[in-house]
């Protein structure tokens, strides 16, 4: 099948725009993408062709996921109205129950989700997340907002389970979109293509002065209602008022009542006074906000925010994209949520409400809100007025925000709280089990692509899990753990020598990883003679399992191979003996650990190489050849052909691995 002929025949389009385009020219089929352009520039476009394209072609499913239920859910509702029947598609929509695993939805090719619910899912281990292709994200700046953490966990934690993940990033135009770009692994496209051209300006004193310097005067000097007359009745449009606060955008569709209500025809206002009434019925007893809404809708005018019911926003929204109500007030989520454009943005403060006081918004709040301006199909420009309260502010607003710089998007993932509180899903999901998967991890997060100092993060790592061992939410038990445990005992004399001029050297790396040390450091650093050497011999056997080469082990650790392979023998022996006393014990947390490390110092491998070097014939180096290739479980080299396994193997040992898997060579 032709996707982009039959995307573009479902959607009744003639053809795609300059920045589609551009992304076409990509190989976007099979290659992760970042689009960074304006709102409304047809970036959903984008994500269809990609979805369809997984689902069609590649048999693999797609997570959609934006920062709003609305918007999820209107994404989902165009999805299946213009795909579903036609192309067999079966598309889901899951928002809400943030406390289970949803295993229904394996059930379907497309899952439109809110980053909150696609962390939940995660946190689960839904089963059927290893079979997904492609994870759209929408709103990607939003990694730079609050809820950021919580989309970067949620694609560090989808990559992990499926490194081969196609990813398709939505993002407005941001400064540092390369940055992004990098860290996912993803072409860029950067467009500054809008449909709809848009003209940005400031009112002050009865006058908009565009950011090209043209001026127009208006009627009135009062400021909204100035602006609201002139798109409302001089050109016969809709405006949209960015309200800071729910109780403010209340007021102001209250005060505009009336004068909207003036310059409506009889056969509006009867249409309205009819579409008015099932706001009341949103719940058995209206209340005094359905009522007020409800009243405003019959003049014409409504407000929108968090405080309306999902029935009320879906009536006040459809009233509004029908053209029949002509004014929203509304708190500045609608930017960044369903697709609501009217001719005229109007934003009476760049001021919001925080914990410090009162605050101004960001640039790339900002052009959210105006982004907003211009109907595609209905409108040949859009504007997007601020309100200026003086002279001087007038031309602080144009400086700093029409022709302003967006800031660039910056993880917020250092946080302490806020990694508290993820490293503690992390470990409780299993994608960190000890300190060396918590560092791989966090090694693929935006955060430790923005900051290259992974000492400093890894020690902010190291101090969340304290706070988590004090707090008694975590026990922590490493390899390394285990190989000191092998270490400290007699068993294992004589220790590796450290030599004087290391000493200071392994004192710190001893300090550095005091957590995975299972005994009081405090106290042994002053009674334990030998601790460094135990502790140098611990490394040693680290590097072997970390799969470092023999000979740089010897030169590092200034032994020869027969003392190296001596203490493996012993150490595995040791490993068994811990493992068969846990058992007798009946602790179970310790079984899975001893029982990998044992598989691990026989071959000296990391652990996603252990089923691989349980096949006969394969060691260390093939193993991890293997792995490079994409070959990474036993069903993968049962199913790759011997001439294949002969280009990486060589042919006698390609045919040997393929006997001693009980296949013909």
């Amino acid at each position: 099948m032709n996707v982009e002929k039959k995307v573009l025949e479902l959607s009744g389009i003639p053809g795609f725009n300059p920045m589609q385009k551009a992304v076409l020219k990509k190989d976007w089929k099979n290659k992760s993408i970042v689009a960074s352009a304006p709102t409304a520039s047809g970036k959903t476009l984008l994500a269809e062709l990609a979805a369809v394209n997984s689902v069609v072609e590649k048999k693999r499913k797609v997570i959609y996921t934006c920062p709003l239920r609305a918007l999820a859910a209107e994404h989902w509702s165009e999805f299946k109205r213009k795909y579903s029947f036609e192309l067999k598609i079966r598309v889901a929509l899951s928002t809400g129950d943030l406390d289970g695993s949803s295993s229904y939805l394996q059930n379907y090719d497309i899952i439109f989700t809110t980053y909150e619910k696609l962390d939940s899912l995660l946190r689960h281990r839904s089963d059927w997340l290893s079979s997904v292709g492609l994870l759209v994200i929408d709103e990607a700046h939003s990694l730079g907002s609050d809820r950021g953490p919580t989309i970067e966990m949620g694609v560090t934690k989808l990559r992990a389970l499926n490194p081969v993940l196609q990813v398709l990033a939505l993002s407005a135009t941001i400064p540092n979109a390369k940055e992004l770009s990098e860290w996912l692994e993803a072409e860029l496209i950067e467009s500054d293509y809008r449909p709809i051209p848009l003209r940005e300006g400031v009112f002050f004193d009865g006058e908009i002065e565009y950011a090209n310097g043209k001026k127009e005067s208006l009627e009135l000097k009062e400021a909204i209602k100035a602006l609201v007359k002139d798109t409302l009745f001089s050109k016969g449009k809709q405006a949209l008022v960015f309200a800071n606060t729910r109780k403010r955008a209340e007021s102001i569709a209250s005060q505009l009542a009336p004068f909207v209500e003036k310059h409506l025809d009889e056969k509006e206002k009867k249409i309205l006074e009819k579409e008015s009434k099932p706001v009341l019925t949103a719940l058995e007893a209206p209340t005094e906000q359905c009522r007020k809404l409800s009243y405003l809708i019959s003049k014409g005018v409504s407000f929108h925010h968090a405080g309306l019911l999902g029935k009320q926003r879906t009536i006040v929204e459809d009233l509004f994209k029908s053209n029949k109500i002509k004014l929203i007030a509304a708190t500045p989520t609608l930017a960044a949520g369903v697709n609501m454009p009217s001719h005229t943005v109007i934003i009476p403060s760049l001021y919001r409400y925080t914990a410090a006081g009162m605050q101004r918004i960001p640039v790339s709040e900002y052009k959210q809100q105006v982004g907003r301006a211009g109907r595609p199909r209905y409108d040949t420009e859009g504007r997007g007025i601020v309100v200026a309260r003086s002279e001087s502010d007038k031309e602080d607003v144009l400086e700093s925000f029409i022709n302003g710089t967006v800031e660039p998007v910056d993880s917020k993932l250092g946080y302490e709280p806020i990694l508290r509180t993820h490293m503690l899903a992390l470990i409780a999901s299993h994608f960190v089990h000890d300190l060396a998967s918590m560092e791989e991890f966090f090694k693929k997060t935006f955060y430790a692509k923005q900051f290259s100092n992974m000492q400093a993060l890894f020690e902010k790592l190291q101090n969340v899990l304290e706070q988590l061992e004090e707090m008694e939410f975590i026990s922590k038990f490493s390899p390394l753990s285990y190989l000191f445990l092998v270490c400290n005992c007699s068993e294992m004399v004589p220790w590796v020598s450290t030599g004087k001029a290391n000493e200071p050297g392994l004192w710190d790396q001893l300090q550095l990883r005091h957590l995975e040390i299972p005994v009081d450091l405090d106290r042994e650093m002053f009674f334990d003679l030998n601790l460094l050497k135990k502790f140098n011999t611990c490394l040693m056997l680290e590097q072997w399992i970390e799969e470092s080469r023999e000979q740089t082990i010897m030169d590092d650790f200034k032994t020869q191979p027969g003392i190296l392979h001596a203490k493996l023998n012993r150490a595995d022996w040791l490993c068994y003996s811990t493992l068969e006393i846990a058992k007798l014990l009946k602790m179970q947390r310790h079984y899975t650990g001893l029982s990998k490390l044992r598989k691990r110092l026989k071959h000296g491998i990391k652990e996603e190489l252990i089923m691989l070097s349980e096949v006969r014939y394969i060691g260390r180096v093939r193993a991890r050849k293997l792995w490079r290739n994409k070959i990474r479980t036993v069903a993968e080299l049962k199913k790759t052909d011997v001439k294949d396994l002969s280009r990486l193997l060589g042919e006698g040992t390609a045919r040997k691995v393929k006997q001693a898997l009980g296949q013909k060579a």
